[in-house]
């Protein structure tokens, strides 16, 4: 069993979408158990308890990622945030991925947006105004799990590959 942490609420529905589109595409094996749950930010003592649970609930998870926002901040002290929160038992079995920015860099990378130097949510907002006339809205995120090029993003993303590596 693989678990799946993201602190984006509406990234719940978004990896589930993306995970199934994936094993469609027969990237992944349809058995594989991949679960997504929702946590609550960063540094809160919290995560070390959905994680304990998350053991006991999976009789041993094989791995959990987690993946979290850097928000521009940097993604090293991002990470620090969070792994001071993983029990010691189980620092080996989980893996953070941590955008730059937000989750909102796979939408804009899978649909040949350029965001780099700029925040992905301006970015992807600005070409749905001028493409669709429509502002994003953070609901939208699961919806774009259907339509992003998954392979763009496999050949030329290193988050997206790790993840890929992590599930396969």
């Amino acid at each position: 069993m693989i678990w799946i942490l993201t602190e984006d609420r509406y990234g719940k529905e978004f990896f589930k979408k993306l995970v199934n589109r994936m094993k469609e595409l027969s990237m992944i094996q349809k058995s594989k158990q991949i679960k997504i749950k929702w946590f609550p930010g960063k540094c809160r003592p919290k995560l070390s308890r959905i994680l304990l649970a998350l053991t006991v609930k999976s009789n041993q998870f094989q791995k959990c990622i987690i993946f979290a926002d850097a928000e521009g901040k940097g993604i090293k002290s991002a990470e620090i945030l969070i792994r001071k929160h993983i029990p010691r038992s189980l620092q080996k079995s989980v893996h953070c991925i941590i955008f730059d920015y937000c989750i909102e860099e796979w939408i804009c990378e899978g649909m040949n947006i350029k965001w780099r130097g700029q925040h992905p949510v301006e970015c992807l907002d600005n070409y749905l105004q001028r493409t669709k006339q429509v502002e994003y809205e953070k609901y939208m995120l699961p919806s774009f799990a259907e339509i992003i090029d998954i392979h763009t993003l496999l050949k030329n993303n290193q988050k997206f590959y790790q993840f890929y590596k992590l599930i396969k």
